[in-house]
This record gives structure tokens, sequence and C-alpha cells, in this order.
């Protein structure tokens, strides 16, 4: 029984979280930095270069590239702090208690840091590095966003940062810190 809840909640290849258990995750997250006017950072990346290692080495090297990534980065993270793969090449992480764009930056910098590491698979030398988008959500405005918002602002980023020449990171605009003005919706 634990064992199946394991497998339904986590990816077969890398052991990290899968989509549906990290959008679950997601929202208690967002509920409790309602409470504590606490900041939720996400943050969306994908693999540059990832395709040509499958079309070159095969798919064997790819899913070995895919293991290390999940290590590196993992290991950079806090023991709290999220690493979930999303499917293919693409990962999300997500912080709790991170309140400043300069913190999220330097977890950045070190999962850029740590893809960029990975330099042979099975033998084989790779080549890759990784687009980040990241957004973030602060206090109750927040947890009324919701997951879905936070993740689709990540999404742009990490594409903006695709557009911009890959291997790097971006932050939304709608990212939202303790500093940040409180966005209102009003209804007409």
């Amino acid at each position: 029984s634990a064992k199946l809840e394991h497998l339904a909640h986590h990816d077969g290849l890398t052991g990290l979280v899968n989509y549906g258990y990290l959008t679950r995750l997601l929202d208690h997250a967002l509920i409790r930095a309602g409470r504590r006017d606490d900041t939720v950072v996400v943050m969306f990346f994908d693999l540059d270069g990832f395709k040509a290692v499958n079309d070159t080495h095969g798919h064997g090297a790819g899913d070995i590239v895919l293991q290390e990534v999940a290590r590196r980065v993992q290991s950079r993270l806090r023991k709290e702090d999220v690493l979930a793969r999303l499917g293919g090449d693409e990962f999300v992480i997500m912080l709790e208690q991170v309140n400043s764009p300069e913190a999220a930056r330097r977890i950045a910098q070190l999962t850029l840091d740590a893809v960029k590491s990975i330099d042979e698979a099975d033998g084989k030398p790779v080549s890759i590095s990784a687009s980040i988008g990241i957004s973030s959500a602060h206090g109750r405005a927040g947890a009324q966003r919701g997951a879905a918002a936070l993740l689709a602002d990540a999404d742009a980023a990490m594409y903006a940062t695709k557009q911009a020449g890959k291997s790097g990171y971006t932050v939304s605009a709608g990212a939202r810190w303790p500093d940040s003005p409180v966005l209102e919706s009003v209804a007409h």
C-alpha cells in the first residue's frame, strides 16, 4: 500500500515528486504562506540541449542525464524544498519562506551550475544547460491566486529565458515579494 502510494506521487525514472502531487503540495504551501504572510517561490525549468543527447546517444543516455539532473539539483536544495519532474525534461522547484528575489536568484544560479556540471552520460560527452522561469506568491493574495496561476507565471518566464538565448533565468513580472505592492482585483 505504501509502495503504491509512493508510485502514485513520484516519477518512476527519477524518484522525484510528479505533477499531480506537486500541485497538491503547492496548494498547501500557498495556504501556509497566506497564514504566515510568507512567500512561496516556483521555478519552472527545462533542459537546453537535451534533445541532442537523446538524438545522438539514445534514450538510455537521456535517462541517465535526467537522473543526474534530479540528483545534482536536489543536493543543492534544502530538505524541505520540493523538486518535481513534470515529464520529459521539465522540472519544477518549489521553495517556501524565500522572502527576496535575491534568495530566489541564488537558488536559480545553483540550479544552473548543477545542470551545467553534467558533462557525460554513460561515458558519452553531453552538453546541457537549463532555462529557468521564476515566480512567487506572497501572503493571502498568493493563496487566492492559486497553484495553477503561479505555475503558469513561472512557465511563461521560462519561455522568456529561452527567447533571450537560453541557459539562464527570468523572474516573472507577476512575482510578489513581501515588499511588493498588493495587486487588487476590482469587480465591475
